[in-house]
């Protein structure tokens, strides 16, 4: 992962692509050039539309630098630590579904599968998909 400043330096080298009239603030009209360019098709226009109000933080109509890098690395990390979380429940899912079928496996070798902790067990491992690996 880039360090802050080399994000930032990317970022800003990103700004100046999209900013085609060099004033130092982005327009609605450049910031959909930008993402139709970037994408290779029309970019959807409602969702080029919530991503220029995202970004236009103080709602003048106009996003500046200042305000793409720090919407960007703000969206970024958010989105990030999405995915980290997203990875550990993943993770805890797998261990879980992991010790209920070794708890299944011998409450059936003991035929002790009628008590309620193993009936909580076998719930839990049908809510699990079979498929879920660890990462």
């Amino acid at each position: 992962m880039l360090s802050f400043p080399e994000r930032t330096a990317l970022l800003r080298r990103e700004f100046t692509e999209m900013d085609r009239d060099r004033n130092n603030n982005l327009s609605r009209d450049e910031l959909l050039r930008y993402l139709d360019k970037k994408s290779g098709r029309m970019f959807d226009r409602q969702l080029a539309e919530q991503l220029f109000d995202h970004f236009d933080a103080n709602n003048d109509g106009g996003i500046d630098v200042e305000e793409f890098v720090k919407k960007y690395v703000e969206a970024e990390d958010n989105l990030l630590m999405r995915i980290e979380t997203g990875r550990q429940r993943k993770q805890e899912m797998t261990r879980v579904r992991e010790e209920a079928q070794k708890h299944l496996f011998f409450a059936r070798g003991s035929e002790h599968l009628n008590s309620s902790k193993d009936a909580k067990y076998v719930s839990r491992i049908t809510a699990i998909p079979s498929n879920t690996q660890p990462t």
